[in-house]
């Protein structure tokens, strides 16, 4: 976004850690982009990395940065695994948890 070479975005996917320092961090570029009179038609959160859902404080401060959940990913031990053996997450299998969430979310965004 800092090299003001995007004027216009359909859909601005943020995404972030669970950590409270995390969410501000993607309201601040929420922020960034409308301070950049980025043009933008909808913008959406997603959690990734998640265990057990969200701390209060979490779900706190994503409603503070007015940010909308679109979803959560969970902790998925096959992702460090791939990473660690350099494996594309693209060949992760069908009963992923990760990769069932993030399918989830693009339907729901998409739809």
């Amino acid at each position: 976004m800092s090299r003001l070479t995007t004027h216009g975005v359909d859909l601005l996917v943020l995404v972030s850690d669970p950590s409270w320092r995390g969410i501000q961090a993607a309201g601040r570029l929420k922020d960034l982009a409308r301070a950049l009179k980025i043009v933008v038609g909808r913008s959406a959160l997603i959690v990734n990395r998640t265990s057990n859902g969200l701390s209060d404080k979490t779900a706190a401060e994503i409603a503070a940065q007015s940010l909308e959940l679109a979803g959560m990913i969970p902790e998925d031990p096959l992702i460090a695994e791939f990473d660690s053996q350099g494996r594309p997450t693209y060949q992760l299998p069908a009963n992923s948890p990760a990769l069932q969430a993030a399918y989830a979310i693009f339907a729901k965004l998409l739809s």
